[in-house]
């Protein structure tokens, strides 16, 4: 047999699942036709519009199933590869928060802008973290405790998973391990520069007064996209390879299941499909319209 005409198990069933779905919305583009032929009809338009849906649908599907192919398992990237990424990720994120602070006060000096004293006052404050944060000996810090990390959490990972976890659970935990990391190191620096203040304005370190101080930098919006980007190169880079499962090459046409001989050798697949809405929802929050997939 042609090694590209081969049919995979996998892709035989997507391709019976895709196909009732298509179907579906094939029914709705017909059903809206109709919904616009009845609105522009005076006799039509108070009566209910048809709409059909699929709610059920039974497949016995016979195949032969050729030969076996087994699963691969996935190969991860090495803890100093995936820490030098995301430490790489993280400078870039930092000069990125660093331009928007640069253009914050061009817009306040051009007076095209207005920054609450509050605000100011919390950005000015953030800006200072982030500075002390790029530096050099606080990246290499930060690039060393990933790697550790990262080398620990694996082994927990494989005590957990066997020695072939995933790609899903290695993508997962190196996003969350550098989202730990790179919180320690924000926390750090902002208590750093909280009790810097504190010595500098020759006042008594107030350790709640602290607490809130790096809470507030923590939910800021600058350290949420500094902790998305590394998340995102994180997880990016824990694997090499991603997981292939198992799967089968199989004969479904009807005139070689037909004409094989051997009744013995036929699979039989029954399949019951039921069919389950979504639809897009639309919420307001402060202002903003967001959309997301709903089930009906």
């Amino acid at each position: 047999m042609d090694e590209q005409k081969k049919q995979r198990f996998s892709e035989v069933i997507g391709g019976l699942v895709s196909g009732v779905s298509y179907a579906r919305s094939v029914a709705d583009m017909e059903a809206m036709r109709i919904a616009y032929y009845y609105h522009q009809h005076e006799l039509l338009k108070g009566m209910p519009i048809p709409r059909l849906r699929i709610q059920r649908v039974s497949i016995s599907l016979p195949i032969i199933v050729t030969e076996v192919i087994p699963g691969v398992a996935a190969i991860r990237n090495p803890a100093v590869d995936v820490a030098r990424s995301v430490t790489e990720a993280l400078v870039k994120a930092f000069q990125d928060a660093m331009k928007e602070f640069a253009d914050i006060r061009k817009l306040k000096e051009q007076q095209k802008t207005i920054v609450s004293p509050d605000e100011e006052e919390l950005q000015g404050r953030f800006e200072q973290i982030v500075t002390n944060a790029s530096d050099k000996g606080a990246k290499k810090r930060f690039e060393s405790q990933l790697r550790d990390d990262l080398d620990n959490a694996y082994v927990d990972l494989n005590l957990s998973e066997g020695s072939h976890p995933s790609d899903a659970s290695m993508r997962h935990m190196a996003g969350q391990v550098a989202e730990s990391v790179l919180r320690q190191l924000m926390t750090e620096h902002t208590s750093a520069y909280v009790h810097q203040k504190a010595v500098e304005n020759e006042t008594t370190f107030d350790l709640e007064r602290g607490k809130k101080a790096v809470q507030e930098l923590m939910d800021h919006e600058i350290t949420s996209r500094l902790i998305k980007a590394v998340r995102h190169a994180a997880e990016e880079n824990a694997t090499l390879t991603r997981t292939v499962p198992p799967d089968f090459y199989v004969q479904v046409n009807t005139g070689d299941v037909k004409n094989h001989g051997n009744p013995d050798v036929v699979t039989r697949v029954d399949m019951v499909l039921k069919e389950e809405g979504l639809e897009w929802m639309t919420e307001e929050n402060d202002g903003k319209k967001s959309s997301k997939l709903m089930q009906e």
